[in-house]
């Protein structure tokens, strides 16, 4: 008799240690949990390759639009839809459909041999240099509307909402003396921004979608 009372205490001794030792896990603090996923730094870095404007189709450039440093509540984007040829030249069209960047389409292509990326004016319906595959500090062409493009900065820094950019590549457009225009590209993005020192606008870029 007194042997199977023992058994039952150590019976309940052992249930209640096991018992309570499993209710005691099931309520302890959570682990934290280790993302498997890499970040998308896209904006940030761009797609890692050497040109400055990637021009495949459906590439969506998108940007934060402020006045007198007022952001407005207008999106615009850049986006690379389809392509046209002339000549004997493929070109990738590049569109705003909202006309506050570019009330045009724009028709790029990267040359095969010096990969500088060429503008065709349909006006003139000659290639304009937009941007220099090698460019140096100085470098300047003339463009259509009396206008000049200048290589003013080889490693300028931008802060925008998203990221810190180094390195990016101005080229200042002139009318004369005045400049009316800053762009600021990176290798594998694109443009990052675009400022209108005399209209205070600028176009800073909020997102990008490669394909």
């Amino acid at each position: 008799m007194k042997s199977f009372k023992a058994i039952a205490i150590l019976f309940t001794i052992v249930f209640s240690t096991v018992y309570y030792g499993c209710k005691k896990d099931a309520t302890s603090d959570p682990q934290p949990i280790v993302p498997t996923v890499v970040p998308d730094n896209t904006i940030c870095d761009g797609n890692l390759k050497s040109t400055f404007y990637p021009i495949d189709s459906f590439t969506r450039w998108t940007y934060n639009y402020k006045l007198a440093g007022v952001t407005q509540s207008s999106v615009p984007f850049i986006i690379s839809v389809d392509s046209a040829t002339f000549g004997s030249y493929k070109y990738a069209m590049l569109v705003d459909t909202t006309s506050l960047l570019d009330t045009t389409v724009t028709y790029l292509r990267q040359d095969t041999t010096t990969f500088d990326i060429l503008n065709y004016n349909v006006g003139t319906s000659q290639d304009y240099l937009e941007v220099p595959a090698s460019p140096t500090i100085g470098q300047y062409w003339s463009i259509p509307g009396s206008l000049t493009k200048k290589v003013t900065n080889l490693s300028a820094d931008l802060h925008t909402d998203h990221c810190w950019y180094t390195n990016l590549l101005e080229i200042s457009v002139f009318r004369g003396n005045t400049v009316i225009f800053k762009y600021y590209y990176k290798r594998g993005f694109g443009l990052v921004d675009r400022i209108d020192p005399i209209n205070l606008k600028e176009f800073a870029i909020s997102d990008v979608h490669f394909r």
